[in-house]
């Protein structure tokens, strides 16, 4: 997952008049400390929230993206195992027991293309006449790389779910402090 392009910028309204954005990404920690005692305690509070709500927003988008990809990767793995099971079929429903097939050009394309990562043993010409046996192997290897990809969508579709709960909790706290607040100034406005 790439999060290197992730804003650290945040915008906090102390009214609904005025607005000021803090860039706490590339602050010193002095910085950051010295903008939380001028903020005090509540606005502090409301901007670490905020920060850390863009922050984990922007995770649960690039989780997504990745996780869009994987799924897209693992879709075409399963149509290019459909491919090498029809020929497969077609070895195994003649009635010549020598029969072999060769393998459609599109699935030794994506075998031989190194970001799929694929690796067939045992096999030296995937271009050739391949039998029953071939291309089992084939299917299953391609299979594999299916398989693995479908494992990386659904733990990103738990990890995504995980992130939505981070979020949930962290607009329930901003809300909770924001109520704090509320109730802490009436309070003192009213002399209670």
């Amino acid at each position: 997952m790439d999060t290197s392009n992730a804003t650290s910028v945040v915008n906090v309204s102390a009214s609904s008049s005025t607005s000021t954005i803090y860039d706490l990404g590339n602050m010193s920690k002095d910085e950051v400390v010295k903008l939380f005692e001028e903020l005090g305690v509540f606005q502090a509070a409301i901007l670490m929230f905020s920060y850390m709500y863009q922050a984990q927003s922007n995770l649960s988008i690039a989780k997504f993206a990745d996780m869009n990809e994987a799924s897209k990767a693992s879709t075409t793995a399963q149509k290019m195992a459909n491919l090498v099971d029809a020929k497969i079929a077609d070895v195994q429903s003649s009635t010549d027991k020598n029969a072999k097939a060769k393998l459609p050009q599109d699935v030794i394309d994506y075998i031989n293309d190194p970001r799929n990562d694929i690796s067939v043993t045992g096999i030296r010409d995937l271009s050739g006449d391949l039998s029953a046996g071939d291309l089992q192997t084939v299917k299953a290897a391609i299979s594999a790389k299916a398989n693995n990809l479908t494992t990386v969508v659904n733990n990103s579709q738990l990890e995504i779910q995980q992130m939505s709960n981070t979020l949930n909790l962290l607009t329930s706290a901003r809300s909770d402090v924001q109520s704090l607040q509320y109730r802490t100034i009436s309070a003192i406005s009213l002399g209670k």
